[in-house]
């Protein structure tokens, strides 16, 4: 059976970049009442596909304080937990995940979400031009 944790946030920092199709989260820091974690995040969509890179740090925690709650100070554990996990991830552009109400709305108007995001993209403000082309995919005048 898995080890579920609940950790509650008791503190939370970042320093955010954002620039042209590039989000950065450097530092990303958690202070929890049982640990601390540091992490970097970022998402560049400057090129393709876009790329995801984490680097989750956990700083030394003991291990009576980590999995308060189960017993394990009690049993003399002594030992002290220290954990870093680096994860890298790319998506294919055309792979896309949409919320459950995207879905009816975008079937409805004959059109897949890269579709839709992609004419969002490059009508950029122009609600109108968003609200024709959708209209006319639909076959609504």
């Amino acid at each position: 059976m898995p080890l579920l944790l609940a950790l509650a946030a008791t503190a939370c920092f970042a320093t955010a970049l954002l620039g042209y199709r590039l989000l950065k989260l450097s530092p990303l820091t958690l202070d929890m009442s049982r640990g601390h974690l540091a992490s970097d995040i970022i998402i560049n969509a400057r090129q393709q596909p876009v790329v995801t890179d984490y680097d989750i740090r956990l700083a030394p925690t003991p291990m009576g304080t980590l999995l308060a709650g189960w017993g394990v100070a009690e049993s003399g554990t002594t030992g002290v937990v220290k954990a870093r996990i680096k994860l890298r991830g790319e998506m294919d552009p055309d792979l896309m995940y949409g919320c459950g109400g995207d879905r009816p709305f975008l079937r409805r108007h004959h059109m897949t979400l890269p579709q839709f995001l992609q004419l969002v993209w490059d009508k950029g403000d122009d609600d109108r031009a968003i609200v024709d082309a959708v209209k006319q995919a639909a076959g609504i005048r």
